[in-house]
């Protein structure tokens, strides 16, 4: 569903990142991060499930509970009976937690914008775009009176008459005499 999530830009320096590296060490910082990345694509409200569940799609491997306990101590997760979800997920990833109601609102849009083309040019494909090129019975409808009417305007226009010699002779200027050789220029010479 989703192909990223936000992460604050003072991730790294937040009182509570600092004190998960100094408990648990850099690899944890890397299993919140696998976390929150699970629940953005597979758990979009959050929910993750047992102890043992968060863990293993944190890919903690460290001693087995303490990547829980200091992450429900310092309010990174929150434990509701038993079940674990990420604390404040939706008030700091309100992209991710929408996805569903999201992709709903846009398909239905788009069966309405395709109805609409369908009502109004008798084809629910778009005009130009990533169809462009494809014939469809609108294009053709379009197409074929204008080329008709550009081949009898074509018919209409005379052949241009060739120039006679004296409007020649005032276009080309003087005469060049060819017979003196041409002086070269000294331009980038070294």
């Amino acid at each position: 569903m989703n192909s990223d999530f936000r992460v604050a830009v003072d991730f790294l320096t937040h009182d509570k990142t600092r004190e998960l590296r100094r408990q648990l060490g850099s690899d944890a910082i890397l299993c919140l991060l696998n976390l929150w990345a699970h629940c953005a694509t597979r758990a979009i409200d959050g929910r993750i499930g047992d102890a043992e569940t968060v863990e293993r799609f944190a890919d903690w491997r460290g001693r087995s509970g303490d990547l829980v306990e200091v992450l429900t101590r310092l309010s990174l997760i929150d434990n509701l009976e038993g079940e674990y979800r990420v604390h404040d997920w939706r008030d700091h990833q309100p992209y991710c937690a929408d996805a569903k109601h999201r992709i709903e609102r846009a398909r239905k849009a788009g069966i309405a914008s395709a109805s609409a083309r369908r009502e109004r040019f008798g084809t629910a494909q778009p005009a130009g775009g990533r169809h462009e090129g494809r014939s469809t019975e609108r294009s053709k409808k379009i197409e074929q009176p204008a080329r008709k009417d550009r081949a009898e305007r074509l018919k209409k226009i005379e052949p241009p008459t060739q120039p006679n010699q004296e409007d020649l002779s005032a276009v080309q200027g003087p005469e060049i005499d060819k017979s003196k050789p041409r002086r070269r220029s000294n331009r980038g010479a070294a």
